[in-house]
């Protein structure tokens, strides 16, 4: 069995984290780094070591955004070093946000993760 470098580097982006629970992986093959779904957010977690982070060692690790809007830009982002903050942020509706489309597309985007 051939072991991925992706496999191992996403691994290594959050081996020093306490991810909740209730937070889905999303990751996909094709991203940098890995991410994560909560309450209409995505999550992208990027490596602890700054030299080895995807847009260079002056980027913060987390960016989060709304989930529905993974391929928009521009967009309501939300970028820190801390996770405690990005958790905090997780706790807000995304309908407090900024949003580029009508609210009933991300009810209905809502509805697609629910378990």
């Amino acid at each position: 069995m051939t072991v991925d470098y992706q496999d191992n580097f996403f691994a290594d982006c959050t081996k020093d984290l306490d991810i909740p629970e209730t937070w889905q992986n999303c990751s996909w093959k094709n991203d940098a780094c890995p991410s994560f779904y909560v309450n209409g957010y995505q999550i992208f977690v990027d490596h602890k070591d700054p030299k080895q982070r995807e847009v260079g060692e002056g980027s913060l690790r987390f960016a989060m955004f709304l989930e529905a809007e993974y391929s928009e830009y521009p967009k309501w982002e939300f970028t820190s070093n801390d996770l405690e903050e990005i958790k905090k942020e997780t706790k807000v509706s995304i309908f407090d946000r900024p949003m580029l489309y009508k609210k009933e597309e991300y009810i209905q985007q809502l509805k697609r993760w629910e378990k």
